[in-house]
Parts: structure tokens; C-alpha cells; sequence
């Protein structure tokens, strides 16, 4: 049938393109909706709108080449996009919503990276259409989805305003999000507490993952060298930093209350880094300078012995897996570039092999002394 109308295509008047373009449009959603209303197979239901709203996209284009329409092409992806996220309320379709958070991170990408707009909206777009989502849908994929999707639209905008913003911006905004992923653990009548870890799962990959940038001298020097003479580049980072602060001031009173502000060496890390990007970005150290990066050398050294130690003792071997890879990391990064001699290099290698070893064997002893395993 597809091949039938591919072939006869171009021969086909502009009304009978139409209304086949909107029929199959049609008929695909309408069919979701009887599936649906039988609530024998809701995953068939929801297979038929998705393929409707892929159709919708389908169908931008062909009336695009029907009419000829010589448009700003990023505009069909946020035009479907729009529709995606439409569909995703009107349902409710948690399918429908991440169609919706991938067409919008298309568009900016497009946007971007081919004709150099910011699009100051686009991180709106999803705050404002997306996360309410998560809270009726209740999905902790929306969730880590969606939190991926903003701190990159942010970083995205930041990077278009100023290059050496972006890392600011992504370490803020990774920080509000492990605060919220905290606080929403903590008020479980949110109704929201199992999205907890979906939020900050997310956002530690791209936090820790700058934090390791900011170990290299060099890196750091460019990272945290901020001009703040655009209106725009005080508005990310006052609008990224205000609510990261906050945020945590809430995690840390709440934290103080309970006597449990020592029981997360990971949030004393975060905390420390934070307070330490925000004063170097203010700060004009230099490139190259290991006052710069030496703290988040220690605090990263810190993050992984933690792991491996918190690990061994809940016998969790996804922690303590994590803290050896985050140490080895670190040692061979600096193995790198701070050791020449190979007498030097050599015995970095020792280290390390040692200090896994002697993890493997702490863990075992944990696990045979707790009598349980994974």
C-alpha cells in the first residue's frame, strides 16, 4: 500500500494527497481511541497514537512539499513537538510525552548548531509542559528523562550566550536537581517519592562528570573564566544559581533537624564543590593553576573512598564498583600528567592494583559477615 502511493505520488492531485495525508492521521488515532476504550490492550492503543503523531510529523512535511513551502525548517520539529506534547496531556501517554521532549531537544539542536539562535524558550517549553507531566503520570522515566532533557536545553542556551557558560550552567542545574531528587525522597506525600532517584540520577552523571573536568589545571582555567557583561549570561547564572541554593538550604535545614547532616558524605562533596565553582568563577585564577584544581582533585578522592566504603558496609557492589572506577579514574588521570619518570608510573600502577585488591577483599569479608548476598 506505502509502495502503491510512494509510485503514484506526484501524479496524485493536491486534495487527494490531502486527504490522505490527514485520513491515515486520522484513522490511526481513532483507532487508538477504540483500543483504548476496551481496555483489553492498552499498549496496542497507545502504539496507534504514536504511530499517528509520527504520521503528524510525516504529514508537516508532505503538505510542506505539496505547497512548496519554503519554511525555517527547524519550526516542523517544534510544530510536531507541540503536537506530541498535546497528546501527551489530552491522553495521558507517557509515550506521547517523550516524543514531545525528544522533538524539542531536536529543534534546539537545530536551532543551535545551524543557524546559532539560543532559543531562550525552549528550556520553558519543557518546565512548563513536561515536568507537571511527571507528576500526573507518576513516571520515574519521564522523570530522569525530562531532567536530562533541561539541563541539556539549558546548557545548550548557555553555550549560545557564552561558550565558557555552560559549564557553570550544568553544574547548577545538576545541583538543583540532586536537591530535588533528595527533597522529593523526603516529603513522600508528594506522592512523588519513588521519582526521587530518577531525578538524580541524571543529574550526578553530568555533575560528577564536570566536577572530573574541573581536576585538569588547564580545563578549569577555561571552565570558570565567566564573562558576565551580557544581560543573558547574568540571567542563567542567577537563575540557575538562585534556585540550587535554595534548594539545598532546604536539604541542609532538613538534614540539621533529623541529625543526619554527616550521613551522605556525597551531599558534603556536592555542597563543597558548589560553594567552591561559585567562588573561582568569581575569582580570575589563571589556566594552568593547581590551586584551582586541586580541591576538586580531593573532593572527587573524597566522593569515590566514600563510595567504596558505604558500599562495603551495605554490601552494595553498584557503589563500590562506582568508587573503584572513580578512583582509578582520578589516578590515572594525574598518572598522566604529573609523573615522567617511569620508576614513578609504575608504582601508580602498584597502588592501584593494590588498593583493588585490598577493596575486593574488604568487600568479600562484608558480604560473608552480613550472610547475604546482592
Amino acid at each position: 500500500m506505502i509502495l502503491l502511493f510512494a509510485y503514484n505520488w506526484e501524479a496524485m492531485p493536491k486534495a487527494v494527497k490531502l486527504a490522505v495525508v490527514f485520513g491515515a492521521l486520522a484513522v490511526a488515532h481513532i483507532a487508538g481511541l477504540l483500543v483504548n476504550r476496551k481496555e483489553s490492550n492498552p499498549i496496542a492503543g497507545e502504539g496507534l497514537h504514536a504511530l499517528g503523531t509520527m504520521l503528524f510529523g510525516a504529514g508537516i512535511w508532505l503538505v510542506a512539499q505539496i505547497y512548496h513551502i519554503d519554511e525555517h525548517y527547524p519550526n516542523a520539529f517544534i510544530l510536531w513537538g507541540m503536537g506530541a506534547l498535546l497528546m501527551a496531556w489530552a491522553l495521558p501517554s507517557l509515550t506521547q510525552a517523550l516524543m514531545a521532549v525528544a522533538l524539542v531537544i531536536v529543534w534546539q539542536l537545530t536551532e543551535v548548531f545551524d543557524f546559532r539562535q539560543a532559543l531562550h524558550g525552549a528550556p520553558w517549553i519543557l518546565l512548563l509542559g513536561v515536568f507537571p507531566l511527571i507528576w500526573r503520570l507518576r513516571s520515574p522515566v519521564l522523570a530522569a528523562t525530562a531532567t536530562s532533557a533541561l539541563i541539556a536545553s539549558l546548557t545548550l542556551s548557555a553555550f549560545r550566550v557564552d561558550e565558557e557558560l555552560f559549564a557553570l550552567i550544568i553544574i547548577l542545574t545538576s545541583a538543583l536537581f540532586i536537591a530535588i531528587g533528595r527533597l522529593v525522597e523526603q516529603y513522600p506525600k508528594l506522592a512523588l517519592a519513588e521519582t526521587g532517584q530518577a531525578f538524580r540520577q541524571p543529574a550526578l552523571l553530568a555533575y560528577f562528570g564536570m566536577l572530573y573536568l574541573l581536576t585538569f589545571p588547564d580545563l578549569a582555567g577555561d571552565l570558570l573564566n565567566l564573562d558576565l557583561s551580557s544581560t543573558w549570561a547574568r540571567a542563567y547564572l542567577f537563575g540557575a544559581l538562585i534556585p540550587a541554593l535554595a534548594a539545598w538550604g532546604i536539604v541542609v535545614l532538613n538534614r540539621l533537624r533529623t541529625g543526619q547532616l554527616g550521613e551522605s558524605i556525597s551531599d558534603l562533596v556536592i555542597l563543597a564543590s558548589l560553594l567552591l565553582v561559585i567562588i573561582f568563577a568569581g575569582l580570575d585564577i589563571g589556566h594552568g593553576n593547581w590551586m584551582l584544581s586541586a580541591p576538586f582533585n580531593l573532593l572527587l578522592l573524597a566522593q569515590g573512598l566514600w563510595l567504596i566504603i558505604d558500599g562495603s558496609r551495605k554490601v552494595h557492589s553498584r557503589m563500590v564498583v562506582a568508587g573503584c572506577l572513580l578512583l582509578t579514574l582520578l589516578a590515572v588521570s594525574r598518572y598522566l600528567d604529573l609523573f615522567d619518570s617511569l620508576l614513578s608510573r609504575a608504582l601508580v600502577f602498584f597502588l592501584i592494583g593494590g588498593g583493588l585488591f585490598m577493596v575486593g577483599n574488604f568487600y568479600n569479608r562484608q558480604k560473608q559477615h552480613s550472610g547475604r548476598g546482592e
